[in-house]
């Protein structure tokens, strides 16, 4: 449409890309349209591509977001030559700015006959430069965006299979200590603090306190049997007092060994 637009005879868009295993290759031709008259550049591998040499100027003026207007016989070479082989007559270059950063170039040649571009005939090359920088930032942003979310999605997962391994883990540890708490021989209890206490508190009154809140919530038989009870659920809720003599010395020191975790 630009082309046809224009009664020009060749449009194409130009990237600069990065490539260390080839400093050669400072521009390179991406899209092209040409008219019925002109030879496509893109059919000419040597000529779709190439380096800044002897046209510096060029891209010190496009970097700086300049338009670029340069008649075939005021080129240097080695780019006149593949201009002129592809019969250009008078190049027209616009820069793309991709978020602000010099990313390539819109242009057309004119190829039958030097015509003098009007400001607005180059505004619309201006348009079409806005309008890729626009799009190929908006590319970028949606990739960053799909990137991010895919890393999320792998951290996610990550954690979800180590959320499940611990919990399986946790599920045996529990299905042992149950096992061990309602089998064992040995007398096991769990109780808890109602309310708890600061182990930072002088001795004599963590003493005080652990005889006052502590409250048992559980215990296996062999506990229970230890007190002469045959149903260990009749313990569960009575709290320290309730079966150990204040009085005792015995029973003070006993408590006063007992690690608090």
């Amino acid at each position: 449409m630009i082309g046809e637009a224009l009664d020009t005879d060749r449009v194409g868009i130009t990237d600069n890309p990065k490539s260390p295993s080839d400093s050669s290759v400072q521009w390179r031709v991406l899209y092209e349209w040409t008219s019925a008259y002109t030879v496509p550049q893109l059919s000419h591998p040597d000529l779709m591509q190439g380096s800044w040499e002897g046209i510096e100027a060029w891209y010190e003026r496009l970097s700086q977001g300049q338009i670029v207007i340069v008649p075939v016989e005021e080129m240097f070479e080695p780019f006149q030559s593949g201009q002129a082989e592809l019969g250009v007559k008078v190049l027209h270059l616009v820069p793309i700015l991709v978020d602000g950063v010099y990313w390539g170039q819109v242009g057309f040649d004119d190829c039958r006959e030097a015509k003098h571009r009007s400001s607005s005939e180059l505004n619309v090359l201006k348009i079409a430069a806005a309008c890729i920088g626009s799009a190929i930032q908006r590319d970028r942003t949606q990739k960053a965006t799909l990137q991010a979310e895919q890393a999320r999605s792998q951290e996610l997962e990550r954690l979800n299979v180590e959320l499940q391994q611990t919990l399986d883990r946790l599920s045996e540890s529990e299905e042992r200590y149950r096992t061990l708490f309602e089998l064992g021989r040995e007398g096991f209890n769990y109780v808890e603090f109602e309310p708890p206490f600061s182990t930072a508190l002088p001795i004599e009154e963590q003493i005080k306190l652990y005889r006052q809140n502590l409250v048992i919530k559980q215990v296996n038989s062999a506990f229970a049997a230890m007190y002469g009870i045959d149903n260990p659920d009749e313990i569960v809720g009575l709290k320290l007092a309730d079966f150990h003599v204040e009085e005792s010395e015995t029973n003070t020191a006993f408590i006063e060994c007992i690690p608090v975790l």
